[in-house]
């Protein structure tokens, strides 16, 4: 049977773990690093020993090593590996660490005990037999990609030269239905791109050159009306947008034809139906207790109460780890919490930029770090106090870890927010699609909140440090600390280990296609 490279190195840590009590600190470092640089299996294989046995003393120190090591990939990612000392030690640990910096970097795919770049194929399945990747790769480079569903669909197929994503790219939904399709040139997206909702109706449809938005970009509701138009220039919009409703109601102050001269009809037009709406975006746009969305960006945010309610899990609750103490937490005031994961083309709107993996305008935003996230929030406060829509000492932050569990719960104490059980209809986890979906796709919590569980993890505001064990208010975390807390798992993880509501994770500012944010609106005091 063929492994894959972190697999295997997923397999000789592990095994020596389960032996070997003194590697911890390397196996949880080289955890770090997995998980940073997409190599999910080895990173949740590795995760599930480390988490549960390692002290703070160890983790803190495998957290220094894990950036040490990156550190050190980083610094020779334009170089192909040294493969001159590859032959597999008698130190199983060793061993793994030497798989371990045989990486996909660059479009190199090199595998273990080999001087040479590889020529052939490479092939992955799922636990059932079902054939999940065939790469073909020639003279180190990948030149064709395509991947499958457990079922047998397939799921997405890519050309590649020299090791960059040139040509056709072309994705489908489970049920056979074609998904999206666009083309690549040098890595890079150029010309149409075409996207598709479930239902075959045309869902985005928009122009890239040189992996820039240029042109028109229109984008229509699952009925079939027309949503949302808007010019794009070297990846920026250019001019205003224009949106419908779903029953083709024109919804936003109507865009200036900058290709003539308007005439005095026009102009007058143009002023008249400036009058109201310039009155309307230019004022605060919420008012407490009641939710609103941030125009252009349809940002929608959700009010939540102050409260009281039980964070972490009770002992007795299956499958809990130790930094999960139950304590009592009241939270005296109120917060808006976005209701989705920040989006992609959200993302987009106000960095200028989209470093996701998984492409698409309504998936999340992946591949960002914690400072990426809070510098969004702050452009994005920019924003809207330029448009007159922060009220004096708010702004747009990343929420608390507390904030975040209390929202996630929504009033329950079951492990999950729906109860104690999950199902591939639940949330997105890597039992059914092995990839983020569009934001919004599973259903909503009780406080109408999506994606709590699953799809990408979300940052916090917190440095990660142990729970106290009695009651607090309004609770922050600690001042310091070497790794910033991730909530909600994601694509990549199990059932059985971290979509609870309880659990946490703690992660240096790296960037991974697991790791996304969505926003709060609050007091900046």
């Amino acid at each position: 049977m063929k492994i894959t490279l972190f697999a295997l190195f997923a397999g000789l840590v592990i095994m020596v773990i389960t032996v070997i009590s003194l590697v911890y600190k390397e196996a949880h470092a080289w955890w770090s690093v997995a998980e940073a640089n997409g190599h999910q299996k080895a990173a949740k294989d590795l995760g599930i020993v480390t988490k549960k046995e390692m002290s703070k003393e160890q983790i803190a120190d495998a957290q220094s090593l894990s950036i040490e090591i990156q550190k050190r990939i980083e610094a020779n990612a334009e170089n192909k590996p040294d493969l001159s000392n590859t032959v597999p030690s008698k130190d199983p640990i060793k061993s793994a660490v030497e798989f371990a910096k045989l990486q996909d970097r660059n479009g190199y795919k090199y595998l273990p005990i080999t001087d040479k770049p590889y020529s052939g194929w490479a092939k992955g399945t799922y636990d059932n037999g079902q054939v999940k990747y065939l790469s073909q790769f020639k003279e180190g480079y990948v030149v064709l990609k395509t991947v499958w569903y457990k079922n047998g669909q397939k799921k997405w197929e890519a050309n590649y030269k020299d090791g960059k994503q040139d040509g056709l790219a072309t994705s489908w939904q489970e049920n056979g239905q074609k998904e999206g399709e666009g083309n690549w040139k040098d890595g890079k997206e150029e010309g149409l791109k075409t996207v598709w909702y479930e239902n075959e109706q045309k869902k985005w449809k928009g122009n890239y050159k040189d992996g820039k938005k240029d042109g028109l970009n229109t984008s229509w509701h699952e009925n079939g009306q027309k949503k949302r138009e808007v010019n794009y220039k070297d990846g920026k919009q250019d001019g205003l947008a224009t949106w419908w409703n779903k029953d083709g109601v024109k919804s936003s102050i109507p865009a200036i034809n900058r290709s003539k001269v308007p005439n005095l009809e026009e102009v007058i037009e143009r002023i008249d139906s400036l009058q109201g709406d310039i009155k309307k975006s230019s004022r605060v746009i919420f008012k407490p207790g009641e939710n609103f969305t941030v125009p252009d960006l349809g940002l929608d945010m959700i009010w939540v109460k102050p409260g009281t309610f039980m964070m972490g899990s009770p002992t007795t609750e299956a499958r809990r780890y130790k930094d999960e103490i139950q304590h009592q937490v009241k939270l005296t005031k109120g917060f808006y919490l976005g209701k989705y994961e920040v989006t992609q083309a959200q993302w987009e709107r106000v960095m200028g930029n989209n470093p996701s993996k998984f492409k698409g305008a309504d998936r999340p935003v992946e591949h960002v770090s914690w400072n990426d996230v809070v510098e969004f929030c702050k452009k994005l406060t920019e924003m809207e106090k330029k448009a007159g829509r922060v009220p004096q000492g708010m702004s747009y932050q990343l929420p608390t870890e507390a904030q975040w569990e209390y929202a996630c719960r929504a009033g329950t104490s079951t492990m999950y927010s729906w109860g104690d059980s999950i199902s591939s209809s639940n949330a997105n986890y890597d039992e059914n699609v092995d990839e983020t979906t569009p934001v919004g796709k599973y259903p909503a919590n009780p406080w109408g909140f999506h994606d709590m569980h699953g799809n990408v993890w979300e940052w916090c505001a917190d440095w990660y440090a142990d729970y106290p064990s009695g009651s607090v208010t309004d609770p922050i975390g600690p001042a310091s600390g070497s790794s910033r807390v991730i909530r909600g798992a994601s694509w990549t993880n199990g059932r059985h280990m971290t979509l609870r509501s309880a659990d946490r994770l703690y992660y240096p500012s790296y960037r991974t296609n697991s790791v996304g944010f969505r926003v709060v609106f609050l007091s900046s005091k």
